[in-house]
């Protein structure tokens, strides 16, 4: 299971690259999607600066054993990021620094998952350039100017609001690790004797009042006390099930109701993955994990970009395939059969690749291998580090059958870089996007 009560995430430690920077003090989630979006977190004694933000985009692992969550920022990237003032509400304008500042895109725009970047810092497509979106797309970046942003700290002060009464209020929330979601409001029924725990789904919110500082619910005073208690430390499947099909059983008796099933939460998360079954049995087929580099005789530095879609071709000769999006770096020179190196990445090891965030768009001009240990082959592209292997490779057959160009290229030589590690593995969701 993959639930976590944030009321246990406040204990957790957060982990940069090059050590501990803190505990966290807020969460901020969006009242849209309900989906975490930053952490505030306390840096003293760590830091200089009292509090920072951390958006889910750097998050490498939630270790909940350990009780630590480990990102791909450094100490000092977080101490020079934009200051927050925490008794303020984070603006578009500050996002959108902020998102300037690590490079990389902004989560609000239209695409086909709640992030433009997915789980744990693998791109998933970047929505950088206006060419990337559909009409929806440019509609919602054009209203995106401001953000529905909420401090969990403070949505724990309001109310809750049912049929006939006013009660409790929100003690936590339950969130989905993997999708960083909010599946659950913990409400605390305090003014009912004896006071106990009720989980309630922020799809099932009829209203949030930010003036009276209360949230609304569908339910009367007695489908609340007689809903199934939750005990903190015990957190199940049962206990979710058991809750959904009471607070759902109710729903459906209640047909004189009017909720706005069409703007639901419910229904924007699954509008997020409208998936076929081609879609998603596609992206069932496992890839590697690889940055292929190339020399730039122009500019005289080496382009590199992330690539997952590489397999070997024939045996003989020893032929690979690649797949390439126009626009990527170094596909010029590709297209002009000039050799290059496909970096083989280690599973352990990829913490480099927050440098290649949002590339197309701003580090189109600046070679992410300037923050990449690698060392540079004589007209062939670069070696990183930190791989597992290279390949050096020079290009046999080019097509365009769609929207990739697909290399097919003669293996020239193989370098061993760590010959006792395992390559990386990559899943994706669905076959529309990497």
């Amino acid at each position: 299971m993959s639930y976590l009560d944030t009321q246990d995430l406040k204990n957790y430690r957060i982990q940069a690259q090059d050590g501990e920077i803190g505990k966290i003090n807020d969460i901020y989630f969006d009242e849209d999607l309900f989906y975490l979006r930053y952490l505030v977190v306390d840096t003293q004694p760590f830091l200089l600066r009292n509090l920072v933000l951390v958006s889910p985009i750097g998050f490498h692992k939630i270790n909940e054993d350990k009780k630590n969550i480990d990102i791909y920022i450094t100490k000092k990237e977080l101490e020079n990021s934009p200051p927050i003032d925490c008794a303020q509400t984070v603006s578009r304008q500050y996002e959108k620094a902020y998102n300037e500042y690590f490079s990389w895109p902004n989560y609000w725009l239209a695409g086909v998952s709640a992030w433009s970047i997915g789980p744990y810092g693998i791109p998933w497509k970047h929505y950088g350039d206006e060419k990337h979106l559909d009409q929806k797309g440019i509609h919602l970046k054009e209203s995106a100017k401001e953000n529905s942003l909420r401090s969990g700290n403070e949505i724990q002060t309001y109310s809750i609001k049912g049929l006939d009464e006013e009660f409790g209020h929100i003690q936590s929330y339950i969130l989905d690790t993997k999708t960083l979601s909010i599946e659950y409001f913990v409400i605390d029924t305090i003014n009912y004797m004896p006071s106990k725990l009720v989980l309630l789904r922020p799809e099932w919110i009829t209203d949030i009042s930010w003036h009276e500082k209360t949230v609304s619910f569908p339910f009367t005073k007695e489908q609340i006390k007689s809903a199934p208690a939750y005990k903190r430390n015990q957190l199940s499947k049962s206990i979710l099930n058991e809750s959904d099909e009471h607070f759902l059983d109710h729903l459906q008796k209640m047909s004189d109701l009017k909720i706005k099933h069409n703007s639901s939460i419910s229904v924007k998360r699954k509008n997020l993955q409208p998936d076929k079954n081609e879609h998603k049995v596609v992206g069932d087929i496992p890839s590697g994990l690889f940055v292929v580099t190339v020399d730039d005789k122009k500019s005289n530095q080496v382009d590199a970009f992330v690539a997952s879609w590489v397999q070997q071709a024939s045996f003989e000769p020893l032929l690979v395939s690649l797949c390439i999006k126009e626009g990527r770096p170094g596909l010029e020179s590709i297209l002009n059969k000039e050799q290059f190196c496909i970096n083989v990445l280690a599973k352990e090891d990829t913490k480099f690749l927050k440098h290649f965030f949002n590339q197309e768009k701003e580090m189109l001009n600046d070679s992410p291998l300037k923050q990449v240990q690698h060392k540079r082959l004589n007209g062939r592209g670069a070696v990183i580090e930190k791989a597992k292997s290279a390949i050096i490779c020079k290009p046999f057959e080019i097509y365009k059958p769609g929207d990739h160009y697909l290399v097919t290229a003669k293996v020239k030589e193989g370098i061993v870089i760590k010959d006792d590690v395992q390559p990386k593995i990559h899943f994706r969701k669905s076959a529309k996007y990497y």
